[in-house]
């Protein structure tokens, strides 16, 4: 079995000064890349198998003059299983750069095939101001190579061109194909994007929870406390009022027995009166001391899942929630454990972790049904239910679920409350996506009655009431409507929430699909430009959102017989489903379909 010599190092990046930022992002690339273990051979793994590391980078000035090598350059050399040489007519010119080649192949039997070239600027071979190559590489057996450019091409970004030349670097490596590379790079980054996107939304979703529910807990004992201190204070009056009384009746012996009545009554009344604010005042400490747990118990939760170190193992905020939810059914009060099964069943339902959102959300609405009912808790409780269901797509159940809500807050709340209103809007939503739009259209308008009653009709508030007017209208076909509020929607959408791109690539998407209805298809297309614009500045490259948006603009173009940019639309679609999906799924199979059928109508139009 042949031996392979163990490096500390896996390459050595040798390069100009004037070139370090491009050196630096050669390291960083490296040491990053997640290495497909199971594609590449072992003798050709890196020291740490998982990543291309380490890689090793002088970050002293190169371009100073010495006589000789220092220690440490030379161990680095010679402890390096590869020298990656940055080209460019900067590093051609580097009489540093030269010597390290020349000692690399001193110290490594002269394998030139462990020296990579990789070009980022001039030309190799060309013995003139633009030669990128220095002069120990100035041979055929170098400007002979398919070397690594990180050039970009025409009209392409400097970033690309330096991706691609990561990519090919690592290619040459690894003895793995590009392709496979490009692939491994393309999926860790999809992966860090979905990463950050839910880390961000959770820790929004946190401590709006959090600030809710302290905002909640203090108002309430704020006002249980001004409770307590008027009925005290409605006893020393009772008491003053009683005294009074008993000096009237000792004054006046006709009425003394009427005033000793009286005052008897008063100080029975002010009995009552303390009685009541005792009670009032051990309810808020009660409700106090629940809050209180529920923060407690939720600050535990989110303190042992911070990101940390133990070992091989590494403890995650989700990782965490997902240990403490067996605790929350484990709790002995039952206000503080449906307290914090209501909390955390919302949150866990916002981050679309459907199953566990509702059975914790089914346990809060058990305790408030037995201990509370009809109260304001039980409501909410139906209330996220009710979007659980509709996130899984079990609409009669999400619809149940939210009459329940709204029947609990109209008896406890005033008829304008925005509570209210935010039970019809989801009524009208359920309706709609049962295809009963006139139901739908019904509770719409009673959402936004309510709502005109706090806000005039230009409040950010209305955008979503004004969406989901102009879904219903053009289900109901009525296009001019429908268009009316769509605009309406993404006026105010663009004025108020300018950095929430996905709400309006949505609205843009929904005017498009009117269009498209009307056959009106160069504003559908346009349309569905801007949505496909949005969603591509927030969205992964191969997202399927944005293969739908190529779908459609090749779609609007097929249909005014444009083919060949149909063609280019319906190619990028396929290229993200058949990477996203797979060969098999139904949107692979149908944008393929359109592809084959749009390269027919291009053959026919050539004969």
């Amino acid at each position: 079995m042949e031996t392979v010599k163990q490096y500390k190092f896996y390459a050595f990046i040798s390069y100009s000064r004037k070139n370090s930022a491009a050196a630096a992002f050669l390291q960083k690339g490296l040491e990053r890349f997640k290495v497909p273990v199971q594609k590449v051979e072992e003798k050709f793994l890196p020291p740490d198998s998982k990543y291309i590391r380490p890689v090793f980078r002088d970050k002293r000035d190169l371009e100073v003059s010495e006589k000789k090598f220092t220690e440490d350059i030379e161990h680095a050399i010679l402890e390096s299983r590869y020298l990656v040489v940055l080209c460019s007519p900067e590093s051609s010119a580097s009489e540093w750069v030269n010597r390290e080649i020349e000692y690399f192949l001193k110290t490594h039997d002269n394998d030139s095939n462990l020296i990579i070239p990789v070009v980022l600027k001039g030309n190799p071979g060309h013995n003139n101001e633009t030669e990128c190559l220095p002069p120990a590489l100035r041979n055929e057996g170098f400007t002979g190579r398919n070397l690594p450019t990180m050039i970009a091409d025409d009209n392409e970004p400097e970033k690309d061109g330096w991706e691609n030349g990561l990519i090919q670097l690592i290619s040459y490596m690894l003895h793995v194909k590009r392709e496979s590379i490009k692939a491994s790079i393309d999926a860790e980054r999809i992966r860090f994007y979905r990463r950050s996107a839910a880390v961000a939304v959770f820790v929004v979703l946190v401590f709006a929870a959090l600030t809710a529910w302290a905002m909640r807990a203090e108002k309430q004992a704020q006002k249980n406390e001004q409770r307590a201190i008027a009925g005290e204070k409605k006893a020393q009056e009772n008491a003053v009022e009683a005294q009074k009384q008993a000096d009237i009746a000792r004054k006046n012996e006709q009425r003394a027995i009427a005033g000793e009545k009286k005052a008897q009554e008063n100080a029975n009344e002010a009995k009552r009166q303390a009685d009541i604010a005792r009670k009032n005042e051990a309810k808020a400490k009660k409700q106090t001391e629940i809050a209180k747990g529920s923060l407690y118990f939720l600050r535990n939760m989110f303190d042992s899942g911070l990101s940390r170190e133990f070992g091989p193992h590494k403890v995650t905020l989700l990782g965490a929630i997902n240990d403490k939810i067996p605790a929350i059914y484990d709790i002995g009060n039952w206000q503080l454990r449906a307290s914090v099964a209501l909390t955390v069943g919302s949150i866990l339902n916002d981050m679309r972790m459907d199953k566990k959102a509702l059975r914790l959300l089914k346990e809060s609405v058990r305790l408030y049904e037995k201990y509370a009912p009809g109260t304001e808790e039980l409501a909410e409780s139906y209330y996220n239910i009710g979007n659980t269901y509709d996130a899984q797509g079990m609409y009669k159940e999400s619809l149940e679920n939210h009459r329940k809500a709204l029947n609990i807050r109209k008896k406890i709340l005033p008829r304008d409350h925005s509570d209210i209103a935010k039970s019809y809007d989801r009524i009208g939503a359920g309706y709609y996506r049962l295809g009963a739009y006139k139901e739908a259209l019904e509770n719409i308008e009673k959402a936004w009655l309510i709502k005109r009653l706090h806000c005039s009709a230009e409040a950010p508030e209305m955008t979503f009431t004004y969406n989901s007017f102009g879904l219903i209208y053009s289900s109901l076909k009525d296009y001019r409507e429908a268009l009316y509020y769509f605009e309406k929607a993404l006026d105010m959408e663009i004025r108020f929430y300018p950095e929430n791109k996905r709400t309006v690539a949505t609205i843009y998407y929904n005017i498009a699909s009117v269009y498209e209805a009307k056959k009106n298809y160069e504003e559908a297309a346009a349309n569905y430009k801007m949505a496909l614009d949005r969603r591509r500045q927030i969205l992964p490259k191969n997202h399927p959102d944005l293969a739908k948006c190529y779908y459609k603009i090749g779609g609007m173009y097929y249909c005014r017989e444009k083919y060949e940019t149909a063609h280019r639309y319906f190619k990028q679609a396929y290229e993200i489903a058949r990477k996203f999906y797979g060969e098999k799924h139904t949107n692979t199979k149908q944008f393929f379909k359109m592809l084959q059928d749009v390269e027919q109508k291009l053959k026919n139009s050539t004969k």
